[in-house]
């Protein structure tokens, strides 16, 4: 092989590995951006209680959708939202664990039991029958945006 030949496949091999390199680097940067979850609206977290699914209701949200657009929504108090909610809660027995599955693409979750007492486990239903209110915070990486879910339960005597 003469030089022109080597040098010519040494040149092609190099523009191969670096442009691999920026496709993966812009795909998978390092510096911990994270890529945008692709929909319309924020993706609901999952919600499960004794292998139940728990319905899980979406509040006010700012979201940034991939395309170019950002929304933001308002609404009422997660309180009065779950208040209205037309569907019946799950029913669970006392101390019972919450399972939470969060949406794709998430930067922060928090949960916290609305009408309770500050240092209960949210993540654990109460010991007394009654309904229970729980709120979602969800913030998503790359400023994508960020939303407020909420989900009732109702604690059954045993």
């Amino acid at each position: 092989m003469n030089t022109y030949a080597k040098t010519t496949l040494c040149l092609l091999a190099a523009v191969i590995l670096l442009g691999t390199g920026y496709w993966a680097g812009n795909r998978y940067p390092l510096s911990g951006v994270r890529p945008w979850v692709q929909s319309s609206q924020p993706p609901l977290p999952g919600i499960t209680i004794e292998g139940q699914a728990v319905s899980v209701v979406r509040g006010g949200f700012s979201w940034c959708s991939g395309s170019g657009s950002c929304s933001i929504t308002d609404s009422p108090p997660m309180i009065t939202i779950l208040k209205n909610h037309k569907e019946p809660p799950v029913q669970v027995q006392p101390k019972a664990k919450i399972e939470t599955h969060a949406p794709p693409g998430i930067k922060e979750f928090t949960m916290t039991r609305l009408e309770g007492s500050a240092g209960e486990n949210p993540y654990e239903v109460p010991e007394q029958p009654g309904v229970y209110y729980y709120r979602i915070y969800c913030e998503w990486f790359s400023d994508q945006g960020n939303a407020e879910f909420g989900f009732v339960v109702e604690v059954r005597e045993k």
